[in-house]
């Protein structure tokens, strides 16, 4: 991980998370009130995606439509809610069956679908995202020098997946940092 400018990010020099140090302090602070609006935006939100996947006759692989879906070296900053959860599911599905970006990247598929499931919600159909993205039938990805699963996950970890999501000042910075 590179420390830019007083935040934690991974080394992408394209795309990376970004979650301030005093965000990591201030969860501590939430009200049981705050979390647990929080949380009902955030379970609302995917629900009603999953519920217009199902409608359409389609099966849900964890892409929230109103998302951005391909991060790479556009000078863009994401800080809403689906651009935030379709990074983070993509960063799970190409870790895991590319094998070579982080071993773990299991572990954080069964950490998402465990968050799916504390909000009610089903799981992620991975293989069905899998075979998505690998014939190009829907737009999505991360730029290779960005792919870093573990480092996002473990950044994410530290102040929960809800906190990740809803919290606007822990935001995906695309640019490119090398000229």
């Amino acid at each position: 991980m590179k420390k830019r400018h007083s935040f934690v990010s991974n080394s992408s020099s394209s795309s990376f998370v970004v979650i301030p140090e005093r965000e990591v302090r201030k969860v501590v602070l939430r009200s049981a009130e705050e979390v647990a609006e929080r949380r009902e935006t955030i379970r609302k939100h995917l629900a009603d995606e999953i519920a217009l996947r199902r409608r359409d006759g389609l099966p849900w692989t964890g892409i929230l439509s109103d998302g951005e879906k391909d991060f790479g070296w556009q000078t863009r900053v994401y800080s809403d809610i689906s651009s935030k959860w379709n990074w983070m599911v993509l960063q799970a599905c190409y870790g895991f069956s590319d094998g070579g970006y982080g071993k773990k990247t299991d572990e954080y598929r069964k950490q998402v679908d465990a968050y799916l499931a504390s909000l009610g919600l089903d799981p992620i159909d991975w293989k069905e995202l899998e075979v998505v993205m690998s014939d190009y039938t829907m737009e999505t990805s991360i730029d290779h020098q960005s792919i870093d699963a573990e480092g996002t996950f473990l950044e994410i970890c530290r102040i929960g997946i809800a906190e990740w999501l809803y919290n606007s000042r822990c935001f995906i910075e695309n640019g490119n940092d090398n000229g």
